[in-house]
């Protein structure tokens, strides 16, 4: 936690690398961009880079992870199940200008086991559920499996927009 950073900023913005992320492809960024997403109600930006994360980040409430130029978020296998990142339970998300990669989102030898009816499994590169107002605009996907799931799960799934996103192989 960055020191001069206390509580959840509302309707505010701060970089990840505020909060410790480097964007190298080589230092693992995940608890950098997890505790941003925790503090933040507002703008997450993002600087050019490749911004590794072993393992999974989880968004449970209104935040927008903004990349602002030729921004990576590269999924790397970890011991976690769920690679990706999980939105559950939150209004007021918006993911924009930010591509999505994986080293294999399942590693080989993996103890977990993919399974079409395990919500958050390492298939997907966004899993929501139980979601009012998400946007994911000009975001690109590859080398995933899948890029979006939107489950109802166990509430209902509002205004939901994909715009502008290119998925490939």
């Amino acid at each position: 936690r960055c020191p001069h950073i206390e509580g959840r900023l509302l309707n505010d913005q701060l970089y990840a690398h505020q909060l410790g992320a480097i964007g190298d492809g080589l230092v693992d960024d995940r608890g950098a961009i997890q505790n941003a997403i925790n503090i933040s109600a507002g703008k997450i930006l993002f600087r050019k880079g490749v911004y590794k994360v072993d393992g999974f980040l989880q968004i449970n409430h209104s935040c927008s992870l903004v990349g602002e130029n030729n921004v990576i978020v590269k999924f790397t296998p970890s011991d976690s199940p769920c690679p990706g990142i999980q939105i559950r339970k939150a209004n007021n998300v918006l993911i924009e200008r930010i591509h999505f990669s994986s080293d294999n989102m399942l590693p080989s030898g993996s103890p977990f086991v993919r399974s079409e009816e395990s919500l958050w499994s390492n298939r997907y590169a966004v899993v929501a559920s139980s979601i009012d107002s998400l946007i994911i605009n000009e975001c690109n996907f590859s080398d995933v499996e899948y890029a979006i799931k939107i489950d109802g799960g166990t509430g209902e799934n509002k205004n939901v927009y994909i715009s502008s996103c290119n998925i490939e192989g």
